[in-house]
C-alpha cells in the first residue's frame, strides 16, 4: 500500500521544530505525503489532548492536497490514511506520542492553514 511512504528523520524533525519556528518555507517537493501523514498524526494528538477538531479537518485536507498529485483516487487514499491513523492514535496510546502543548498545537494549526492556502 502506497499511502504511507517511509517518513524520514528529516520530515519528523521539520514538524517537531515547528514549535520553535515562526515561519517555515513550503513543504519540499516529494515530501508532501509524508509530512501530511505526520500532520494528521499531530492533529489527532492535539485533538485528543486539547479538543482541536479543526486541526484534524485541516490536516486531512492537507493530506488530500498532496494525495491529488500522487493517486488516481486521492479521496480513497486520504480516507484510508485517516482510518489507519485513527486506529493508531488513541487515548490509551497517547503517552507514546510526544506531548503537545496548547501553544505548539496553535502553531501547528497555523502551519496547516498556511500550507493549505499555498
Amino acid at each position: 500500500m502506497r499511502v504511507f511512504p517511509q517518513i524520514t528523520f528529516f520530515v519528523a524533525s521539520i514538524l517537531a521544530s515547528v514549535s520553535y519556528a515562526h515561519e517555515l518555507g513550503p513543504i519540499p517537493e516529494n515530501a508532501g505525503l509524508g509530512i501530511a501523514a505526520v500532520s494528521m498524526n499531530v492533529a489527532m494528538v492535539c485533538d485528543l489532548q486539547f479538543k482541536r477538531p479543526e486541526m484534524v479537518r485541516d490536516a486531512k485536507a492537507l493530506f488530500l492536497k498532496f494525495a491529488k498529485k500522487e493517486f488516481k483516487q486521492p479521496e480513497v487514499a486520504t480516507e484510508r490514511a485517516f482510518a489507519y491513523l485513527r486506529r493508531q492514535v488513541t487515548r490509551e496510546r497517547l503517552a507514546e506520542y510526544h506531548k503537545q502543548t496548547p501553544k505548539s498545537c496553535d502553531e501547528f494549526s497555523r502551519m496547516f492553514r498556511r500550507e493549505l492556502s499555498r
